[in-house]
């Protein structure tokens, strides 16, 4: 699966998640699943740091389109 797939199912899971769930438990939730996400990408430490510990559904979006632009 491309980096590109990746990031649409993650993008499809946080909203999925948030529209169940409500904001808050959403993002949550769904911190422990980036990690899986994106596993085995090349220095994606730092990245990897941000997605599983922002709260807002929008920077974590935007964060999802940075993995996009700069591993797909």
């Amino acid at each position: 699966m491309s980096v590109a797939e990746r990031v649409a199912l993650a993008k499809d899971h946080l909203l999925k998640s948030v529209e169940v769930k409500g904001e808050k438990t959403g993002v949550l939730e769904m911190r422990r699943h980036f990690s899986c996400y994106f596993k085995g990408l090349d220095n994606f430490k730092e990245t990897r740091m941000k997605l599983v510990t922002l709260y807002d559904v929008d920077e974590l979006l935007r964060t999802l389109d940075y993995v996009q632009e700069n591993w797909g």
